[in-house]
């Protein structure tokens, strides 16, 4: 699952002052942050099997709501950007919708203002 594989390297690259795979900062272990992008994957499997069977009917942002919900579970806490956590439905939306020709970034706009 790429999207999941995208969540695992975010949370192993350095950044100044954040948990990565140079260090664990107290309260925040790496292992959450892998626990959390494992616990959102299957949210991002049914979002691509819903646009891919029903795209005119996609809400991503419904996915978005129920994985907040489970991926604190077996860690200690949220430890997923929430802003990029938020962002990767409909970018994977979009992606799943893009038409032929059709540029990315306008068709992920269009989801977005969809929705």
């Amino acid at each position: 699952d790429q999207v999941t594989l995208a969540f695992i390297l975010e949370a192993l690259s350095y950044k100044e002052g954040c948990t990565s795979r140079q260090i664990d900062l107290p309260g925040k272990p790496l292992s959450d942050f892998i626990i959390a992008a494992v616990n959102a994957s299957r949210f991002f499997e049914r979002t691509a099997a819903t646009v891919i069977d029903h795209p005119e009917a996609m809400n991503s942002f419904e996915e978005f709501i129920h994985a907040l919900q489970i991926i604190p579970r077996y860690s200690s806490g949220k430890f997923l950007t929430l802003g990029l956590l938020e962002a990767m439905f409909p970018a994977v939306q979009a992606r799943l919708t893009v038409q032929p020709g059709q540029d990315i970034i306008d068709h992920l706009t269009d989801v977005v203002k969809k929705k």
